[in-house]
């Protein structure tokens, strides 16, 4: 009998185990394929001594989601003014939102839909219990330009001033200056409120959009007086015979926003006291909005109808800055 206990024990025994070797096997594997979707890379671009006591340290943070093809470029200025009892960071967000524009049912013959970037937004958010905390930022104020450019510019000693548009002249008046440049094709650039001193948010929406000579349409014009065609944003044809799905218009005939990606560049200053030691936390969010346009056929015609907001697309990265060494490491998405 005893013998026969210790048979069963043992079955029992190697049989959990191998079950648990197993179920762990597999949650590693797990995560380990997310973690091969998500890719990060900090780089050391070197110091700048500006002033006899004063000195610029220059570091770049990436981190893709290769599923959701979204990459955060983040380029980091730690800006050491021994005259200023602050230290004081200019961060420049850039790197890709692709567009993610699809049709999602393409071989529908009555009905289709396709789902398109509406809206971006970059979103920086810094912890609420240090003192860090935003002092300026670019772009300030709402841009409907086919291409938004700023340039801010630091003088050791006499802080900072920024600038619409680009300056060539900029390097000889400041110490240190950094710019912006990013087209926004039949969009339009707005900053979201309430922005506090911890979090700043901007949108990049769909605003103009001219399609083939037609148009501008955007997420919520109706553009036909007689009312029958509704939002005509994509539609390829009023009256075309093709079924749903082949009635929409090409990508290649839209906007760069639109048939393919976003790059990004925004600029946020903030600054840190000095006697404030220890490593800070910031939150970073790329999103795309996405709206979903739907054609359906009307007895003798096409409509159109744009439903705006219908699902979110995004990543929001954290990143630790150590204030004494001046470095950055991604801790991963959050």
């Amino acid at each position: 009998m005893n013998k026969m206990r210790s048979g069963i024990l043992k079955i029992i025994t190697l049989s959990t185990l191998l079950a648990l070797t197993t179920g762990t096997a597999a949650s590693l594997t797990d995560q380990a394929k997310a973690n091969s979707n998500f890719i990060t890379e900090v780089k050391n671009n070197g110091t700048e001594k500006v002033a006899s006591d004063s000195m610029i340290y220059k570091r770049t943070a990436t981190a893709s989601d290769l599923n959701k093809h979204i990459t955060q470029s983040l380029q980091f200025n730690f800006i050491k003014d021994e005259s200023y009892d602050k230290e004081t960071v200019v961060l420049k967000t850039a790197g890709n939102i692709a567009s993610n524009a699809r049709i999602l049912d393409p071989y529908a013959v009555y009905t289709s839909t396709k789902r398109w970037p509406g809206e971006y937004k970059v979103s920086v958010n810094l912890p609420e219990t240090d003192s860090t905390a935003i002092i300026d930022y670019a772009p300030r104020n709402h841009d409907e330009t086919r291409e938004v450019s700023d340039t801010v510019g630091f003088n050791i000693g006499g802080g900072l001033n920024i600038k619409k548009g680009g300056d060539a002249n900029i390097n000889a008046k400041y110490n240190f200056s950094e710019t912006i440049k990013y087209k926004q094709d039949a969009y339009r650039t707005f900053l979201e409120t309430p922005t506090t001193g911890k979090d700043i948010t901007w949108g990049v929406e769909a605003y103009n959009i001219n399609v083939r000579g037609y148009g501008p349409y955007n997420r919520e014009k109706e553009n036909d007086k007689l009312g029958l065609y509704g939002n005509e944003l994509f539609l390829n044809g009023r009256k075309s015979s093709k079924n749903a799905g082949k009635n929409f218009v090409d990508q290649n005939q839209l906007p760069a926003l639109i048939a393919s990606s976003f790059n990004p560049e925004f600029l946020t200053v903030f600054s840190h006291d000095y006697d404030d030691k220890g490593k800070s936390i910031i939150k970073v969010k790329y999103e795309r909005v996405m709206d979903d346009y739907l054609i359906t056929w009307k007895t003798f015609y096409w409509k159109g109808f744009n439903n705006k907001n219908v699902a979110k697309e995004s990543i929001t990265v954290a990143y630790e800055i150590d204030w004494d060494n001046h470095n950055v490491k991604v801790i991963g998405a959050v």
